[in-house]
């Protein structure tokens, strides 16, 4: 069951608040909603469920504090506009830094690990390595030897080539996604994962574009 009081933000990132009940236990739930090609608003995992004790707490001290929230939220109204686009392009710049992709280069070893592949980052360039001796990249060299023997005029030879890249994209991009989000022990595991996919998806993305080119150019 569950009863919609009030939602915020653009139809492609919402936030609502709803009363939820599940398996007997009620909840006030504050999540971040997406519009799919449907046009339906589907959840995200990124949110949280207050129960009673928790509601109390969160109401009492919004309530106690509430002048010096809305101070607080107002205080980026008095900054100079200039000043305010100044930091967002600094922030732009950063974040594009952030999740740069860079050139790599490919390498084969074998080791004795459950681990089919590394990637380090060496100034600007990564470099990913591939152990020989894991059953994944036995058979991705098999297709690569496979892609070799196929005629240059063979339609279906470049077609490979484009998936063995995106597989190395893909790769590169969930160990650097993991870099980022590293942290403290201790913290939320399913924020920890939400950050992490999110991070490898803008990487991902980075990567397919700067080597392949857009969706349309696949």
């Amino acid at each position: 069951m569950s009863e919609v009081l009030a939602t915020a933000g653009s139809k492609r990132n919402s936030i609502v608040i709803s009363l939820n009940e599940y398996k007997g236990k009620r909840t006030l739930d504050i999540r971040n909603f997406f519009t799919n090609d449907k046009g339906d608003l589907c959840p995200t995992r990124k949110g949280i469920s207050l129960s009673k004790n928790k509601y109390d707490i969160c109401a009492t001290t919004i309530d106690k504090f509430k002048d010096r929230i809305n101070e607080w939220l107002s205080e980026m109204d008095k900054i100079d506009p200039m000043i305010v686009n100044h930091k967002e392009k600094e922030m732009h710049c950063a974040s594009e830094a952030k999740y740069s992709a860079y050139d790599y280069s490919i390498k084969k070893d074998k080791w004795k690990s459950n681990e089919f592949f590394s990637v380090d980052a060496e100034g600007g360039h990564d470099k990913l390595t591939l152990n020989g001796k894991h059953p994944v990249n036995i058979i991705l060299g098999d297709i690569l030897k496979s892609i070799d023997t196929n005629s240059e005029d063979d339609p279906q030879k470049e077609t490979s080539k484009k998936i063995v890249r995106i597989i190395e994209f893909i790769l590169i991009s969930y160990m650097k996604a993991r870099h980022l989000s590293e942290g403290p022990s201790g913290h939320d595991h399913e924020t920890h994962f939400n950050t992490l996919e999110n991070n490898w998806g803008i990487f991902l993305d980075k990567y397919i574009r700067k080597n392949i080119g857009s969706v349309d150019d696949i």
